[in-house]
């Protein structure tokens, strides 16, 4: 049993699941598209629990390490030279897909334009999200999940940085997902470059009838059944009205700023 050579840190519904379906495409790697969340939720579960998962050339997917506070730290403590992969999607977009997504498992009631107004509103920031760690949902009545501040990237990135070097992580945009991108990330995780083959599109959705959505919760600890409702309730979601959009564009400006320096192509963000 040993610990993982690459973990697929982040982020959430901004298309790290496109890029483990292709590392677990390949040879190469054995690669575990299924989330394992060690490190935010099965911590308690031990060291040993988390190497059973592994064998040769190793890698995991848990976007959700991201944005959790003390998950650097933790896995610097336990596999400090593992390769760090952080997909990046502009946040907009990203956050509507993840506000969609909460909608079809029925844990969100409120419209998209509520969200913005509450998280705005309360001015939640990346600090706001130590309560995801602690498993508090809400300080209020607002819901536990702050999808805007999952968006403020170099922030959540300035936690990594105290305790990875550069050379440990990897960082790429799902809009310029190219042949150039896939072979700087194999280079980066030292296997040879392998063609993506037939791209499996993985499209956020909404729920096709939010009755059923509403009672999702109920199953919420049938795993099987709860996938599978949701899987059959899916429907694709409504654009974001523009006037949102402008006004997000506007409060992600530093964002787009500042994750230039990290050479991504965040004009397409723009």
């Amino acid at each position: 049993m040993n610990l993982p050579d690459v973990i697929l840190a982040g982020v959430s519904k901004a298309g790290s699941t496109t890029i483990a379906e292709y590392l677990s495409s390949g040879k190469y790697i054995n690669f575990i598209k299924k989330e394992i969340h060690f490190y935010d939720i099965n911590y308690n579960r031990g060291i040993e629990w988390y190497k059973q998962h592994f064998t040769g050339i190793s890698g995991e997917k848990t976007p959700s390490y991201f944005y959790h506070y003390g998950v650097p730290e933790k896995i610097k403590s336990t596999n400090p030279n593992v390769k760090l992969i952080f997909v990046f999607r502009d946040p907009i977009k990203r956050a509507y897909s993840h506000y969609w997504h909460m909608v079809r498992t029925g844990w969100e009631k409120r419209s998209f334009e509520e969200v913005v107004r509450d998280e705005i509103i309360l001015n939640r920031d990346v600090n706001e999200l130590r309560y995801m760690q602690l498993g508090i949902f809400s300080k209020s009545k607002v819901s536990g999940v702050p999808y805007l501040a999952i968006g403020f990237y170099d922030e959540h990135i300035k936690r990594w940085e105290k305790y990875f070097k550069r050379d440990n992580m990897f960082f790429m945009s799902i809009e310029a997902l190219n042949e150039e991108a896939l072979k700087k990330l194999c280079e980066f995780i030292e296997i040879p470059y392998y063609e993506i083959g037939k791209k499996r599109e993985n499209r956020g959705s909404g729920p096709k009838y939010k009755l059923i959505s509403g009672v999702l919760p109920l199953f919420y600890f049938n795993s099987e059944l709860h996938h599978y409702i949701m899987g059959i309730n899916a429907a694709p979601y409504p654009p974001i009205k523009n006037n949102v959009k402008l006004l997000l564009k506007d409060y992600y400006y530093k964002t787009y700023v500042a994750m230039k320096k990290y050479d991504l192509d965040v004009e397409k963000w723009i």
